[in-house]
């Protein structure tokens, strides 16, 4: 399935992010068009999420970050981690291979903030370990 699709499809009816008294969680599913799963944080209608399929490598999929030209920068505790960004129909997305830095960043840091222009989302990596983790195993994805 191409990227387009992965996106369009995690889009339209992702896994469903917890979001109880304020507190921001990470949460995992399967993707509703195919055999894939994603691992998703949401806040104040923003999504970052790892999606992957078996066979696939894995993408960070960043939603809500609104239409613009910009880059996604992407920092972890502070340290910026140079990565390509794409953008599809409002959506941005990463390319996050097993072992690459991204992905260590993600599953070892605290925060992980994304600018894209003038938007600015900083969102926990508390439970981004187990989250990821359960996804990479789901989709047979070692790091």
């Amino acid at each position: 399935m191409s990227r387009l699709a992965t996106i369009l499809a995690l889009m339209i009816a992702g896994p469903a992010a917890g979001q109880a008294d304020g507190n921001v969680t990470w949460n995992t599913g399967r993707l509703p068009d195919g055999p894939g799963h994603a691992a998703e944080i949401a806040y104040e209608g923003r999504r970052l999420s790892y999606v992957c399929r078996p066979g696939d490598e894995g993408r960070l999929v960043i939603d809500g970050m609104g239409q613009t030209d910009d880059p996604i920068v992407v920092l972890v505790d502070g340290q910026r981690i140079a990565v390509p960004s794409d953008m599809t129909n409002g959506v941005h997305s990463i390319a996050a291979d097993p072992g690459s830095q991204l992905l260590s960043a993600l599953t070892g840091g605290r925060q992980v903030t994304l600018l894209a222009g003038p938007v600015t989302l900083s969102l926990p990596l508390e439970g981004s370990r187990r989250a990821i983790g359960q996804a990479m195993e789901a989709c047979d994805l070692r790091p």
